[in-house]
């Protein structure tokens, strides 16, 4: 069955306990295949009354046969090469790694305006924007992923693998490291 992954530290700003939520609404509203399987792939944040909130939900919501919780993951690579969708919906990121490594591995993902600050993922193209993480933005995303046929999301991962191949090279962004550092330490003008 479909398999989403959030990969990250079980935080608050990770909103992994929206994402819990939102899939319990769905489940209520018979709105999950039976079928699907959510990874929260990251280890225990540094605030332990989170992290039981989220496995609070997750027991007492019966989502446990859904949803499962590894802890640190090593092989993120071939997680990501294997999942039909990545979801990230930060309260807030700088440009987020996981997007890219996500999108390198050809998956699509669904994003927050807060994991996607540098327009990183194109609705549509490379995956699925929903804006604020508020708990109905994240269960209607969830629909779009789930209501997505295979060939749309593999098509979208292999657009997002393709921009991340050319915009993230190490030469540009080595070269554009340089150049910030040529104009932060050029003499000033007269």
């Amino acid at each position: 069955g479909p398999w989403i992954l959030l990969p990250g530290r079980i935080s608050p700003e990770k909103n992994q306990l929206r994402v819990v939520r939102a899939l319990a609404s769905l489940r209520r509203a018979g709105a999950l295949p039976p079928s699907l399987r959510v990874t929260l792939a990251g280890a225990d944040g540094l605030d332990p009354g989170y992290v039981r909130e989220v496995d609070g939900v997750i027991r007492g919501e019966g989502l446990g046969e859904i949803v499962e919780r590894p802890g640190f993951v090593r092989d993120v690579d071939a997680a990501l090469a294997s999942v039909d969708a990545v979801i990230l919906p930060s309260a807030y990121e700088g440009i987020s790694n996981a997007v890219i490594e996500a999108m390198a591995m050809g998956a699509p993902v669904a994003v927050s305006a807060g994991a996607n600050a540098d327009a990183v993922i194109r609705d549509g193209e490379h995956g699925w924007t929903l804006g604020a993480p508020t708990e109905d933005a994240i269960a209607q995303t969830l629909r779009r992923i789930l209501a997505a046929p295979a060939a749309e999301r593999r098509a979208m991962g292999q657009r997002g693998r393709a921009s991340a191949r050319q915009r993230f090279t190490h030469t540009r962004m080595v070269a554009q490291q340089q150049d910030l550092y040529a104009r932060l330490l050029a003499p000033p003008a007269r």
